[in-house]
Parts: C-alpha cells; sequence; structure tokens
C-alpha cells in the first residue's frame, strides 16, 4: 500500500519539480520512484531506456513532462495487465492526492492569490468523484482501498460544500 501510494505521490513531485525546473529534485523524485517501482515490480513498465531519456532531457521540461506522463500510463496498464488493478488505483491516488496537496499549498491560503489555480482545485471535486467511483469496485475486497476511500470521503464531505458554477450561470 504504502509503496503504491507513494509512487503516486513521487510521480507528482517529479511533474512539479520538472515544471519549476527544479533538476536536483527531479533527480531526486526520479531515484525514489525507480526504487518504489522495483519495490512493487512494475520497473519492466519503465525501461532503462525510459530513465536515460529522462537523465538526458533533465532541463527540457516539455520531453520530461511528456515521458512522466507515458511513464505513469505504462506502469498503470503494466499493473492492470498483470491483474494487480488494486495497486494500480493506489498509484493514481497517491498522485492525485498530491497534485491537491501541491496546488492548495501555492494558493499559500488565500483564495484571491490565483484564481485560475483555485477554479483548478475547485474542479477537484469532479476528480474525486471519479476516483471515488474507480475505487468503490475494490472497497469490499481490499482493506487498503476501503480505509482509503474512507479518508477520501472525508475530503468529499468538504468539497460537497463547493458550489461549481459554469460560465452559462447554471450549477452543477
Amino acid at each position: 500500500k504504502q509503496m503504491a501510494l507513494n509512487l503516486g505521490v513521487y510521480s507528482a513531485d517529479l511533474s512539479y519539480a520538472s515544471l519549476f525546473d527544479q533538476t536536483q529534485y527531479s533527480i531526486k523524485y526520479m531515484g525514489n520512484s525507480r526504487k518504489l517501482a522495483e519495490g512493487l515490480g512494475i520497473m519492466e513498465a519503465i525501461n532503462e531506456n525510459t530513465v536515460k531519456r529522462l537523465e538526458e532531457n533533465m532541463n527540457n521540461r516539455e520531453i520530461v513532462m511528456e515521458i512522466i506522463s507515458e511513464s505513469f500510463m505504462n506502469s498503470n496498464s503494466f499493473l492492470k495487465e498483470n491483474d494487480r488493478p488494486v495497486q494500480a488505483v493506489m498509484v493514481l491516488v497517491g498522485g492525485w492526492v498530491e497534485g491537491l496537496y501541491l496546488a492548495t499549498t501555492l494558493t499559500n491560503g488565500s483564495m484571491d492569490t490565483n484564481q485560475r489555480l483555485v477554479d483548478k482545485i475547485i474542479y477537484q471535486k469532479l476528480s474525486l468523484y471519479t476516483v471515488l467511483n474507480l475505487m468503490e469496485s475494490y472497497k469490499d475486497e481490499n482493506e487498503d482501498i476501503k480505509d482509503l476511500y474512507s479518508k477520501l470521503n472525508e475530503l468529499k464531505v468538504i468539497f460537497d460544500q463547493v458550489k461549481i458554477v459554469n460560465t452559462s450561470n447554471v450549477e452543477a
């Protein structure tokens, strides 16, 4: 459970570090992600070429983001194809939660900081429903998913208080 969640977390952190040209942090997160992938037995999904491409292009944000996305999708597919969908869901949840954490941290607790960022955070309400629906089919058969599902439902209670209004002023 912890390795799968942390692989998602480190994937989000690697994306964040790459986005803001934090090369040293990117290298650190890449190394940690690799160890977690090895521990989960999914290094087949992230081959040596991928790692080498990432190292060679560390200063090219667009290519790094492309490689990270590709690796995430390959890992997810590998887990599903090898009858390990629960771990795939946990990686996804770890990445989603970390992404939400990073976004909320960037606001410095102020709704006035960056309206586009605040809007993105608000729209995570919709993503949360998707994540919960994905977890729904596994929560009765897996205690780790059941625990995560319960914790994310606590977050849902908060998001349920958020009203999303689209441009035609109709509540979603």
